[in-house]
């Protein structure tokens, strides 16, 4: 019953963002990613992409999921995926330009050591 409140938050905080965003959208002003207070941490960033399409990610640190709604106005609201991040978080680099995250961190601690 619990998870099953929970989606159905999720799913209003999803088109109550959707569809302010859309509104905000038109108005030239921009929206910022929330956390909502009944949410239970749940982190939202809605994105505009044009007039009659918007789409959101919801991210549950807690659980480590992302899930992406997409809000078309002829067809609704619809999940588009939906990933298990926990090992996402655990990489220290993917697909990233050089310098390594190591590389940093190894200059990093060897210049504390050099200063000691």
């Amino acid at each position: 019953m619990k998870r099953l409140s929970l989606i159905v938050a999720i799913q209003g905080m999803v088109i109550a963002a959707l569809v302010a965003f859309i509104v905000i959208g038109r108005s030239g002003s921009s929206a910022e990613a929330q956390v909502a207070p009944s949410s239970e941490g749940l982190v939202l960033e809605p994105v505009h992409l044009v007039n009659t399409v918007s789409i959101a990610y919801v991210v549950d640190p807690r659980n480590e999921r992302l899930l992406v709604y997409e809000y078309e106005l002829k067809r609704g609201l619809r999940l588009v995926a939906a990933r298990n991040i926990k090992w996402d978080l655990k990489m220290e680099s993917y697909n990233a330009l050089p310098p390594k995250v190591s590389e940093v961190r190894d200059d990093y601690l060897k210049s504390l050591e050099e200063k000691q």
